[in-house]
Order: structure tokens, then sequence, then C-alpha cells
């Protein structure tokens, strides 16, 4: 176990749909007028929101690819795959549990040879996936892990904004989220110059 040296991030994707929705759009579309400063208060001026054929797995699998177009290292590289997303929603009206979602990236990239599982922690999954990745690369276990996380959520914010009846609602946190995907491939640092 070499505790000593360092993880580098070698390869960073991502992917932001097209769309974007100001805080202003969001918080006019709420059934209830809701008298609240959300944008001064959180910083969010917009969030993405995806197209009607995108869901997670679809952001998730075009964050891997840009991910993947970017490294050195291709699929058959990578020996652990963790997923971090929350969201399940892989098609209209479709919540998928079983594969986990890291399985059916590992079969539509040729992730052959990676260990493969999901992982769940909201807003610090992708933070959470990093430090097992690096735990495995201490340990020698692996020499390289990829984390993804495709983030499909705004269709809570569609259901807060009928339900929510005031800026004290706890729902309020509803109205900030948006649609993304990212993935990165850590490996280990020779040097202790670089990484963490």
């Amino acid at each position: 176990m070499n505790f000593t040296q360092n993880t580098v991030i070698e390869s960073l994707g991502v992917y932001l749909p097209s769309r974007s929705v100001s805080t202003e759009e969001i918080l006019n579309g709420c059934s209830n007028k809701i008298q609240f400063p959300l944008e001064n208060i959180t910083g969010i001026k917009a969030r993405r929101v995806v197209a009607e054929d995108e869901f997670s797995i679809s952001l998730a699998k075009k964050a891997v690819a840009d991910c993947l177009s970017k490294s050195k290292y291709n699929s058959t590289d990578i020996d652990l795959l963790i997923c971090c997303n929350i969201s399940r929603w892989d098609a209209l009206e479709t919540i998928s549990f079983e594969p986990c979602t890291s399985i059916k990236l590992k079969k539509h990239f040729g992730f052959t040879g990676a260990l493969a599982f999901d992982i769940t922690n909201a807003c610090a999954g992708m933070f959470t996936g990093i430090y097992i990745v690096n735990a495995f690369i201490k340990t020698g276990a692996i020499r390289r892990g990829m984390v993804v996380s495709g983030e499909y959520t705004t269709h809570i914010t569609k259901a807060a904004q009928k339900e929510i009846e005031g800026f004290m609602d706890e729902r309020l946190a509803c109205l900030t989220v948006g649609d993304a995907a990212a993935a990165i491939i850590l490996e280990k640092e020779n040097s202790s110059e670089a990484g963490f």
C-alpha cells in the first residue's frame, strides 16, 4: 500500500444539454407566487435542461465518450468504473434500477476488465466516487478508474413548481437543480509534484 503516491485526473469529460432555463423562468412557472430572491441567494442565474429525448443514461454516455476521447486510454484500460448519479430515469416514464448504470455503461463502452458498481451520495456523489477510486489506486488494487455521473433531475423542479406553497417550503431547493453529466479517469502519479 503506497499512501505517499499522488493520484491525478488523467482525463475529464462533460456534457451539458444545450437548453438553458433561467431562475426567473423557474419562479414564474410556479403555481403559487414565490416572493424570494432565489437567484441572489444561490447565485444560480440559469441551469441546463435536457431535451425531450435525453435521460440520465444518455447524459452519462455522452460524458464517458467525451472523457475517453480526451484520454490516452481506451475502455479496456479501465480497472474500475463507478457511477454516482442519483437519477435513474433512463427513458420516458422509465426508472431503471437493475442492471445498475455502471453495468449498462460497462456493456455499452466495452469496459471488459473493469469492476463496476454504483454508489449514491446525492450532491457529493462524484467526490465519494473519487475518494473510492483513490483508495483502490493507493492500495494497488487498480491502475486507473473512472467516475461518472449523469444527472437528469429537472423533473423534480417541475413537480415542485406545481406543489410549492411559499419560500419557506422545503421544496425550494428543488428549484435550483439542473441536468448535466461528468466523467473522469483517475490514475496514480509517480511524482509528488502533481495530484492529490
